[in-house]
């Protein structure tokens, strides 16, 4: 240890064996004094610095205490072994670190039960060694698509036992056996929209059904909220599901319930669109007016003269989240 490197001030109001247990406690926490070195004696420390050897007593006595140094009778004093933990330096570190990465959740806008659930949610399979295995259930890709890169955090970092499966209603039903086929799982997860016919299709596992609500992406409600309130707009939908999430964002939003239009997705025809002086037609990420190549002349058509179409991009709401989180917490316990 290069003991010239050690500057203490005698003028200083900190006492000087505080300074110099702070000096040396610095080098130890950087890893200039490596685990298992050994440091100077009382006296040799104290001749060099020039101070009273009692002052030394004192440092090294403080560092012992936090577990910086081990005091071996008749040996010497030596920096603590890698597996000694600085107690006290590294709780106020972490907690440091912890009041800091609380405070940036909450300006991400999560709330402190939130926060709560995720970080049990992330400790507590790493105490229990359980791996809890969820399926998804959707007959809607572009739901699936969507639940994946929204689940994606439980099962994004290391250490995590979860198993995300993600497939078809349509899969499951025409297996041999969909019974058997959903056994293994401790959870399966459905949105309104998919939840009757899952329940339906096996309601012997109502008990590990979770059904979760949609609700718009910022990104659509900022589409709508761009829309003239005095035109038509017109909504194409598959379930009556979906059809009423659309139109409660567009009432919630300020829309006359008169000029909206609804059409089934079955019924949809090319003949009627943009035939209402519609300001805009709203529909689902798979409807035919945006993938069906028949569509293509009028859409243009459509845009051309001022309309627009906007694909109602859904996620899953906070409290949804939140339940499958406490779901799979309770498993854990």
């Amino acid at each position: 240890m290069r003991i010239e490197q050690i500057h203490l001030d005698k003028t200083a109001p900190l006492p000087l064996a505080e300074q110099l247990a702070g000096e040396l406690l610095r080098r130890i926490v950087s890893g200039e004094l490596r685990a298992g070195e050994k440091l100077p004696t009382e006296r040799e420390l104290a001749e060099r610095l020039q101070i009273a050897r009692g002052t030394v007593k004192r440092a090294y006595a403080r560092l012992s205490g936090l577990g910086a140094i081990v005091v071996r009778q008749g040996s010497g004093s030596y920096v603590q072994e890698n597996g000694a933990l600085l107690e006290e330096t590294q709780k106020q570190e972490a907690a440091e670190l912890l009041i800091a990465t609380i405070a940036r959740l909450r300006d991400m806008g999560m709330s402190d039960k939130e926060i709560w659930s995720l970080m049990r949610l992330k400790l507590r399979p790493l105490e229990s060694g359980r791996k809890i295995a969820v399926m998804v259930l959707s007959n809607n890709y572009g739901i699936l698509s969507e639940l994946e890169a929204q689940l994606g955090y439980l099962t994004g970092s290391t250490g995590v036992n979860y198993t995300l499966s993600f497939t078809t209603l349509a899969s499951i039903s025409a297996s041999r056996d969909p019974v058997e086929l959903l056994l293994g799982y401790d959870l399966i997860v459905a949105t309104s929209v998919d939840y009757p016919a899952v329940l339906d299709l096996t309601p012997m596992y109502r008990h590990k059904l979770i059904e979760v609500t949609l609700a718009p992406r910022t990104r659509t409600l900022m589409e709508l909220g761009d829309l003239p309130r005095d035109r038509v707009v017109s909504i194409i939908y598959r379930t009556n599901i979906f059809l009423n999430l659309v139109r409660e964002t567009l009432t919630a939003l300020g829309f006359d319930e008169s000029r909206i239009l609804t059409y089934q997705e079955a019924d949809y025809s090319p003949a009627l669109h943009g035939a209402h002086g519609e300001a805009a037609i709203i529909g689902f990420n798979e409807a035919p007016m945006y993938v069906s190549p028949a569509y293509k002349t009028k859409n243009e058509r459509f845009v051309a003269s001022g309309g627009r179409l906007i694909r109602f991009e859904y996620r899953i709401d906070r409290g949804s989240l939140g339940h499958i989180e406490d779901r799979i917490s309770a498993l854990l316990t």
